[in-house]
């Protein structure tokens, strides 16, 4: 393995894990509730297809998505992926609001710890396969600034503000072993971030008067292990064995599991009240003063099934059901909402017509669309949010010696709705990049 390769791969990585979690914050009041708005974290091309990839494979392409195929790979993959995203907001009483964000939608790596060069000049035929991957994404971001003015009584107008900021990284793991055509890996999050929440409540009528501040704060880390399972069959194995030049069609599934677990919260709370006369600023008394309590929480059970169908190398789609079973996990201390039960189901599909590198320009790109659902994991106010949208793709490859990339470009348009109490309309646009190396693990020697 080169090692100037690994010191560029180590130096890449620590630039983008220094800034993974200096993500433009964005306004979004339900981030207020539970952990923050839930991130996707998904490859590029595969948020072009709906998100739907749990029974996805490809010797080249790593989504992430289910452990196990990281064992597919033939060649090392990079994945970094870009997002920006547009969103319009409306309540309840017809107010708008919309702003852009964007950051880091995630960085991956998959690596098979074999190398396909070498078995082909060696003349070997392998039936174990074996990989491991790393990765880091956001996994759920908090972010909203509201200010509410009660004037009911004009002798006595209060004023709340309400702000929060912060979010969870996830840090990604993990070994995926193949016997033939069946897969299974084995892999863990570690998830990390903090949580901050203030508030204050001033009487804007009264002088003198004894101002509220509030500020709650939630460290949280823990370790989320995750399973995967995959198969892929070949339909037409007789004719593909009968002529060698013959492409494949292939009908695959896939399961991913993630196992409840706990995760540690630290809270740290002061709750003051400052008088707002002669003597601003300082505190007239402190209410609470928490100090790195410790609490605990929950990941819930969660389970993703799906199928993948390939038809020659040159279209294929997907189909994801998704399950989490939030309701029976805890939110700890200093953190507000409650938990629902969460169904998602994604369908997406890929056609990329031609399949040499001396196509044109049409024929070597790919072209993905899908269409998802997914209801949110919060009751909020006795309602449960949910999501629908639309996502586009496309992908063109670019070729050198033992090394190839891929430039992603992708976009999403949906909706989200919390009964009639908010309404989100939202455009987010993708870009991601995928590189590809057959020199890992490549033997310089032969005998």
């Amino acid at each position: 393995m080169n090692c100037n390769k690994i010191s560029l791969l180590l130096l890449i990585w620590t630039i983008l894990l220094s800034n993974a979690r200096a993500q433009n914050t964005e306004n979004s009041p339900l981030s207020r509730y539970g952990l923050g708005d839930l991130r996707s974290g998904t490859p590029v091309w595969i948020s072009a297809m709906g998100q739907a990839g749990a029974a996805f494979s490809s010797p080249n392409l790593f989504s992430g998505q289910n452990p196990a195929s990281a064992a597919y790979l033939l060649q090392t993959d990079v994945e970094i992926g870009l997002v920006a995203r547009q969103h319009t907001q409306e309540d309840n009483q017809g107010e708008q609001y919309g702003e852009w964000t964007g950051g880091i939608q995630n960085i991956l790596i998959g690596i098979p710890l074999q190398n396909a060069i070498n078995d082909l000049l060696e003349r070997k035929s392998r039936k174990h396969y074996s990989s491991l991957y790393l990765g880091l994404n956001p996994y759920s971001g908090m972010g909203y600034n509201a200010v509410v003015d009660d004037d009911t009584d004009t002798n006595n107008i209060i004023r709340r503000n309400l702000q929060g900021d912060g979010g969870i990284t996830a840090f990604r793991f993990g070994l995926a072993h193949r016997y033939k055509d069946l897969a299974f890996g084995l892999g863990a999050d570690f998830l990390f971030g903090t949580l901050t929440h203030s508030q204050s409540l001033l009487f804007l009528s009264q002088t003198g008067s004894h101002d509220a501040y509030l500020t709650d704060q939630q460290h949280i880390k823990g370790l989320r292990p995750v399973f995967g399972f995959q198969y892929q069959g070949t339909l037409n194995q007789k004719q593909v064995r009968a002529d060698e030049n013959s492409r494949k069609n292939i009908l695959g599934a896939g399961l991913q599991l993630h196992i409840p677990t706990n995760y540690k919260a630290s809270y740290s709370a002061i709750h003051l009240t400052r008088y707002d006369e002669f003597s601003v600023g300082n505190v007239s008394d402190t209410i609470l003063n928490i100090s790195e309590q410790e609490t605990t929480g929950g990941f819930p059970f969660s389970i993703r099934a799906g199928l993948q169908y390939l038809h020659q190398e040159k279209s294929g789609w997907v189909i994801d059901f998704q399950y989490d079973a939030w309701a029976s996990q805890q939110l700890p201390q200093g953190l507000s909402g409650a938990y629902a039960d969460a169904l998602g189901l994604s369908l997406g599909g890929w056609y990329r017509q031609g399949r040499h590198p001396y196509d044109p320009f049409f024929k070597k790109s790919t072209f993905r669309a899908g269409i998802y659902y997914q209801e949110d994991y919060r009751i909020i106010r006795d309602e449960q949010a949910f999501r629908y949208g639309l996502s586009f793709g496309w992908s063109y490859p670019i070729s050198f010696l033992r090394q190839d990339a891929m430039i992603h470009l992708g976009l999403d348009a949906g909706k989200r709705k919390l009964g009639e109490i908010f309404t989100e309309n939202y455009f987010q646009i993708h870009f991601g990049v995928s590189i590809n190396d057959n020199e890992w693990f490549l033997k310089r020697r032969y005998n």
